[in-house]
């Protein structure tokens, strides 16, 4: 066994250690985009539903108007 043999070893070593962490960096990352696009879709699909729901109270609000107005015009005749 020589000197230089073990320099290479060390060396192959390292390379494959620095190939791990690579990897490892990279796995995270992706886990990191796939939160955040569970968070952002959670999030948009909350906000569809507090839309719809505005939506819906307009329109009851408008039926209710309409129906007031219904009801003077109504008494109004009456």
């Amino acid at each position: 066994m020589t000197y230089g043999f073990w320099v290479k070893q060390l060396q192959q070593q390292q390379q494959q250690q620095q190939q791990q962490q690579q990897q490892q960096q990279q796995q995270q990352q992706q886990q990191q985009q796939g939160l955040m696009l569970m968070l952002m879709r959670g999030l948009m699909s909350l906000l569809l539903q507090q839309q719809q729901q505005l939506q819906q109270q307009q329109q009851q609000q408008g039926l209710m108007l309409m129906l007031m107005m219904g009801l003077m015009s109504v008494l109004e005749i009456g």
